[in-house]
Protein backbone atom coordinates (compact mmCIF):
# COMPACT_ATOMS: atom_id res chain seq x y z
CA UNK A 1 0.00 0.00 0.00
CA UNK A 2 1.08 3.50 -0.68
CA UNK A 3 2.34 5.97 1.72
CA UNK A 4 -1.42 7.47 1.96
CA UNK A 5 -4.59 5.51 1.11
CA UNK A 6 -5.66 8.16 -0.91
CA UNK A 7 -2.55 7.59 -3.79
CA UNK A 8 -3.98 3.90 -4.35
CA UNK A 9 -7.01 5.83 -6.18
CA UNK A 10 -6.69 6.19 -9.84
CA UNK A 11 -8.99 6.40 -12.74
CA UNK A 12 -9.21 3.38 -15.26
CA UNK A 13 -11.83 2.53 -17.96
CA UNK A 14 -14.76 0.11 -17.37
CA UNK A 15 -13.65 -1.74 -20.41
CA UNK A 16 -10.32 -2.34 -18.25
CA UNK A 17 -12.23 -4.10 -15.18
CA UNK A 18 -12.39 -7.83 -15.61
CA UNK A 19 -15.63 -9.35 -13.14
CA UNK A 20 -14.64 -12.93 -11.65
CA UNK A 21 -18.85 -13.70 -10.61
CA UNK A 22 -21.74 -13.38 -11.95
CA UNK A 23 -23.65 -10.64 -11.37
CA UNK A 24 -27.00 -10.79 -9.96
CA UNK A 25 -29.60 -8.96 -11.68
CA UNK A 26 -31.74 -7.20 -8.68
CA UNK A 27 -28.71 -6.26 -6.71
CA UNK A 28 -27.54 -4.38 -9.78
CA UNK A 29 -30.44 -2.76 -10.80
CA UNK A 30 -30.53 -1.76 -6.87
CA UNK A 31 -27.38 -0.36 -7.18
CA UNK A 32 -27.69 1.31 -10.35
CA UNK A 33 -30.82 3.17 -8.88
CA UNK A 34 -28.80 4.21 -5.71
CA UNK A 35 -25.73 5.45 -7.64
CA UNK A 36 -28.27 7.52 -10.24
CA UNK A 37 -30.27 8.78 -7.51
CA UNK A 38 -27.56 10.23 -5.35
CA UNK A 39 -25.46 11.08 -8.37
CA UNK A 40 -22.32 9.88 -7.47
CA UNK A 41 -19.96 6.82 -7.17
CA UNK A 42 -19.23 6.82 -3.11
CA UNK A 43 -16.84 3.98 -2.78
CA UNK A 44 -14.17 3.36 -5.05
CA UNK A 45 -14.17 -0.25 -7.05
CA UNK A 46 -11.20 -2.42 -5.13
CA UNK A 47 -9.14 -4.19 -8.00
CA UNK A 48 -5.99 -5.83 -8.39
CA UNK A 49 -3.50 -5.90 -11.57
CA UNK A 50 -4.55 -8.97 -14.10
CA UNK A 51 -1.97 -8.06 -16.81
CA UNK A 52 -1.45 -5.47 -19.08
CA UNK A 53 -4.44 -2.97 -19.68
CA UNK A 54 -7.02 -5.47 -16.86
CA UNK A 55 -7.85 -4.87 -13.47
CA UNK A 56 -9.31 -7.84 -11.67
CA UNK A 57 -12.15 -6.72 -9.64
CA UNK A 58 -11.75 -7.59 -5.82
CA UNK A 59 -15.16 -5.96 -4.40
CA UNK A 60 -17.42 -4.02 -6.53
CA UNK A 61 -18.85 -6.44 -8.97
CA UNK A 62 -22.06 -4.41 -8.75
CA UNK A 63 -21.32 -0.99 -9.31
CA UNK A 64 -19.10 -2.33 -11.95
CA UNK A 65 -22.29 -3.36 -13.55
CA UNK A 66 -24.50 -0.55 -12.52
CA UNK A 67 -21.62 2.09 -13.89
CA UNK A 68 -21.68 0.27 -17.38
CA UNK A 69 -25.74 -0.05 -17.05
CA UNK A 70 -25.83 3.90 -16.44
CA UNK A 71 -23.38 4.64 -19.86
CA UNK A 72 -20.30 5.51 -17.74
CA UNK A 73 -16.88 4.84 -19.37
CA UNK A 74 -14.46 5.24 -16.59
CA UNK A 75 -14.34 4.35 -12.63
CA UNK A 76 -12.66 5.37 -9.57
CA UNK A 77 -10.41 2.30 -8.04
CA UNK A 78 -8.38 1.47 -5.26
CA UNK A 79 -5.31 -0.72 -6.58
CA UNK A 80 -4.60 -3.59 -4.03
CA UNK A 81 -1.90 -6.08 -4.75
CA UNK A 82 -3.65 -10.30 -4.64
CA UNK A 83 -1.58 -11.34 -2.01
CA UNK A 84 -0.60 -12.31 1.56
CA UNK A 85 0.90 -8.63 2.37
CA UNK A 86 -2.33 -7.60 0.50
CA UNK A 87 -5.82 -8.66 -0.08
CA UNK A 88 -6.37 -12.22 1.02
CA UNK A 89 -8.39 -14.54 -1.07
CA UNK A 90 -11.12 -16.62 1.15
CA UNK A 91 -14.22 -17.88 0.72
CA UNK A 92 -18.33 -17.19 1.60
CA UNK A 93 -20.54 -19.82 2.70
CA UNK A 94 -24.41 -19.70 2.13
CA UNK A 95 -26.65 -20.46 4.62
CA UNK A 96 -30.22 -21.57 3.57
CA UNK A 97 -33.15 -20.71 5.53
CA UNK A 98 -36.28 -23.39 6.44
CA UNK A 99 -38.00 -23.76 3.35
CA UNK A 100 -36.14 -22.72 1.31
CA UNK A 101 -33.50 -25.99 0.72
CA UNK A 102 -33.90 -28.14 -2.70
CA UNK A 103 -34.18 -31.83 -1.99
CA UNK A 104 -31.44 -32.94 -4.39
CA UNK A 105 -29.27 -30.11 -2.44
CA UNK A 106 -26.69 -33.12 -1.18
CA UNK A 107 -26.67 -34.56 -4.50
CA UNK A 108 -22.98 -35.27 -5.79
CA UNK A 109 -21.18 -33.12 -7.63
CA UNK A 110 -21.58 -33.60 -11.53
CA UNK A 111 -18.20 -34.11 -12.14
CA UNK A 112 -16.27 -35.83 -9.85
CA UNK A 113 -12.32 -35.08 -9.31
CA UNK A 114 -9.38 -34.48 -6.68
CA UNK A 115 -10.43 -30.74 -5.59
CA UNK A 116 -12.76 -30.09 -3.01
CA UNK A 117 -15.46 -27.36 -4.25
CA UNK A 118 -17.78 -27.41 -1.51
CA UNK A 119 -18.84 -28.88 1.44
CA UNK A 120 -22.70 -29.11 1.76
CA UNK A 121 -25.14 -29.60 5.24
CA UNK A 122 -28.46 -29.78 6.27
CA UNK A 123 -29.66 -29.45 10.25
CA UNK A 124 -29.47 -32.50 12.16
CA UNK A 125 -32.60 -33.17 13.46
CA UNK A 126 -31.04 -32.82 17.12
CA UNK A 127 -29.77 -29.75 16.32
CA UNK A 128 -25.95 -30.33 15.45
CA UNK A 129 -24.02 -29.59 12.22
CA UNK A 130 -21.63 -31.74 10.64
CA UNK A 131 -19.13 -31.70 8.03
CA UNK A 132 -21.39 -31.82 5.09
CA UNK A 133 -21.10 -33.76 2.40
CA UNK A 134 -18.27 -32.95 0.35
CA UNK A 135 -18.61 -32.15 -3.92
CA UNK A 136 -15.25 -32.45 -5.47
CA UNK A 137 -14.08 -31.15 -8.87
CA UNK A 138 -11.34 -31.12 -11.40
CA UNK A 139 -8.07 -29.73 -10.58
CA UNK A 140 -8.74 -27.71 -13.91
CA UNK A 141 -10.26 -24.31 -12.84
CA UNK A 142 -12.52 -23.43 -15.80
CA UNK A 143 -14.20 -27.29 -15.05
CA UNK A 144 -14.23 -26.64 -11.70
CA UNK A 145 -16.06 -23.52 -12.19
CA UNK A 146 -18.73 -25.27 -13.56
CA UNK A 147 -19.70 -27.78 -11.37
CA UNK A 148 -19.84 -24.65 -8.63
CA UNK A 149 -22.49 -23.25 -10.88
CA UNK A 150 -24.05 -26.57 -10.85
CA UNK A 151 -24.20 -26.75 -7.16
CA UNK A 152 -25.57 -22.95 -6.94
CA UNK A 153 -27.69 -23.47 -9.48
CA UNK A 154 -29.69 -25.94 -7.15
CA UNK A 155 -31.04 -22.72 -5.25
CA UNK A 156 -31.29 -20.48 -7.72
CA UNK A 157 -33.69 -17.44 -6.58
CA UNK A 158 -33.75 -18.85 -3.32
CA UNK A 159 -33.30 -16.76 -0.74
CA UNK A 160 -29.49 -17.54 1.17
CA UNK A 161 -27.46 -15.02 3.70
CA UNK A 162 -23.71 -15.19 3.14
CA UNK A 163 -21.79 -16.29 6.10
CA UNK A 164 -18.01 -16.63 6.97
CA UNK A 165 -17.37 -20.53 6.97
CA UNK A 166 -16.54 -21.70 10.67
CA UNK A 167 -18.74 -19.22 12.59
CA UNK A 168 -22.02 -20.34 14.13
CA UNK A 169 -24.66 -20.63 12.15
CA UNK A 170 -27.80 -18.84 13.01
CA UNK A 171 -31.52 -19.69 14.39
CA UNK A 172 -33.89 -20.49 11.29
CA UNK A 173 -31.03 -21.80 8.70
CA UNK A 174 -31.46 -25.04 7.87
CA UNK A 175 -28.66 -26.13 5.34
CA UNK A 176 -24.71 -23.96 4.54
CA UNK A 177 -22.89 -24.49 1.74
CA UNK A 178 -19.55 -23.76 2.23
CA UNK A 179 -17.48 -22.93 -0.76
CA UNK A 180 -14.16 -24.02 -0.74
CA UNK A 181 -11.25 -21.16 -1.00
CA UNK A 182 -9.55 -20.93 -4.22
CA UNK A 183 -5.52 -19.73 -5.12
CA UNK A 184 -5.25 -16.79 -7.16
CA UNK A 185 -3.41 -18.07 -9.41
CA UNK A 186 -6.13 -20.49 -10.22
CA UNK A 187 -8.46 -17.53 -10.38
CA UNK A 188 -6.16 -15.51 -12.83
CA UNK A 189 -6.40 -18.58 -15.02
CA UNK A 190 -10.48 -18.66 -15.22
CA UNK A 191 -10.67 -15.06 -15.81
CA UNK A 192 -8.20 -15.31 -18.64
CA UNK A 193 -10.48 -17.97 -20.23
CA UNK A 194 -13.11 -15.61 -20.10
CA UNK A 195 -14.79 -18.20 -17.00
CA UNK A 196 -16.91 -17.02 -13.80
CA UNK A 197 -17.79 -18.40 -10.40
CA UNK A 198 -21.39 -18.17 -8.99
CA UNK A 199 -22.25 -15.07 -7.37
CA UNK A 200 -20.74 -14.38 -3.53
CA UNK A 201 -18.63 -17.24 -3.33
CA UNK A 202 -15.51 -15.77 -3.21
CA UNK A 203 -14.12 -13.74 -0.20
CA UNK A 204 -11.58 -10.99 -0.06
CA UNK A 205 -9.98 -9.68 3.03
CA UNK A 206 -8.99 -5.90 2.29
CA UNK A 207 -7.01 -3.95 4.21
CA UNK A 208 -6.79 -0.22 4.29
CA UNK A 209 -10.04 -0.07 2.18
CA UNK A 210 -11.31 3.82 1.01
CA UNK A 211 -14.44 4.89 1.29
CA UNK A 212 -16.74 7.81 1.06
CA UNK A 213 -14.32 9.49 -1.70
CA UNK A 214 -17.97 10.67 -3.97
CA UNK A 215 -16.82 11.19 -6.86
CA UNK A 216 -19.66 12.91 -9.43
CA UNK A 217 -21.34 10.85 -12.52
CA UNK A 218 -19.81 13.55 -14.68
CA UNK A 219 -16.68 12.79 -14.25
CA UNK A 220 -17.20 9.34 -15.45
CA UNK A 221 -19.06 9.73 -18.76
CA UNK A 222 -16.01 9.49 -20.45
CA UNK A 223 -12.83 7.59 -20.63
CA UNK A 224 -9.57 8.63 -18.64
CA UNK A 225 -7.50 9.30 -21.39
CA UNK A 226 -9.95 11.53 -23.13
CA UNK A 227 -8.08 14.89 -21.51
CA UNK A 228 -10.30 17.48 -20.25
CA UNK A 229 -11.10 16.96 -16.31
CA UNK A 230 -9.72 13.31 -15.74
CA UNK A 231 -6.33 14.90 -14.49
CA UNK A 232 -7.90 16.90 -12.02
CA UNK A 233 -10.17 14.55 -11.05
CA UNK A 234 -7.52 12.42 -9.55
CA UNK A 235 -5.80 15.54 -7.96
CA UNK A 236 -8.73 15.99 -6.37
CA UNK A 237 -9.35 12.94 -4.80
CA UNK A 238 -5.75 12.49 -3.24
CA UNK A 239 -6.14 16.03 -1.69
CA UNK A 240 -9.32 14.76 0.33
CA UNK A 241 -8.70 14.72 4.11
CA UNK A 242 -8.44 11.45 5.29
CA UNK A 243 -10.25 10.03 8.44
CA UNK A 244 -8.41 6.60 9.90
CA UNK A 245 -10.16 4.19 11.99
CA UNK A 246 -8.22 1.51 13.69
CA UNK A 247 -10.55 0.03 16.27
CA UNK A 248 -12.94 -2.59 15.71
CA UNK A 249 -16.32 -1.94 14.08
CA UNK A 250 -19.53 -4.48 14.28
CA UNK A 251 -21.91 -3.69 12.04
CA UNK A 252 -25.59 -4.70 12.32
CA UNK A 253 -27.39 -6.60 9.06
CA UNK A 254 -30.36 -4.78 8.24
CA UNK A 255 -33.50 -7.68 8.84
CA UNK A 256 -30.84 -9.97 10.85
Amino acid sequence: MAASPLDDLALVSLDELVLHETIEPLRAERVRAEIARAGVLADPVVVSPAGPGRWLVLDGAHRTAALRALGMRSAVVQVMTLSPAGARLDSWAHDLPVGEVPHDLEAPGPVGGPVLVARVGRQAPDGSWGDGVPVTGPADPVARAAVMSAVARRYAGRPYRRAVPGTPVRAGVAARVRWAPWSAEDLLTLITARGTLPAGTTRFVLPGRVIGVRVGLSALASEPDGGGEHPEVVAALRRQTVRTYTEAVHVVEAGS
